[in-house]
């Protein structure tokens, strides 16, 4: 068993947080730390979020995204680096993308 087969096992829900009310970043650069597999998930299931609520509004979804990515103290290129790592195993890909499918659901 892998490391992050363990890690999954601990993760039985994605909670997405207040997103909408994030603060903006005052940088366009901030400091950023490692992703674990519940940040990038709460952070996916955000990002998810902040995409259905401003779909057709490219401005207030990028706007939406920064303070997601900035709140977790991460970039754009880190999530999606984290999740293609996670695709390795495609039944451990498959399950976490339906924790996070069913997180950004919630959120409508």
């Amino acid at each position: 068993m892998t490391a992050s087969t363990v890690e999954s096992n601990e993760l039985d829900a994605v909670t997405v947080g207040p997103w909408a009310d994030y603060p903006s970043p005052d940088k366009d650069e901030w400091a950023t730390e490692p992703l674990s597999l519940k940040s990038w998930a709460t952070t996916s299931a955000e990002l998810a979020c902040a995409g259905r609520a401003f779909l057709g509004d490219p401005q207030k979804q990028r706007r939406a995204s920064q303070r997601i990515l900035h709140h977790h103290s991460t970039t754009a290129e880190d999530v999606m680096a984290y999740g293609i790592n996670l695709n390795a195993d495609a039944d451990h890909a498959l399950t976490l993308g339906g924790l996070v499918a069913e997180a950004a659901e919630r959120c409508r």
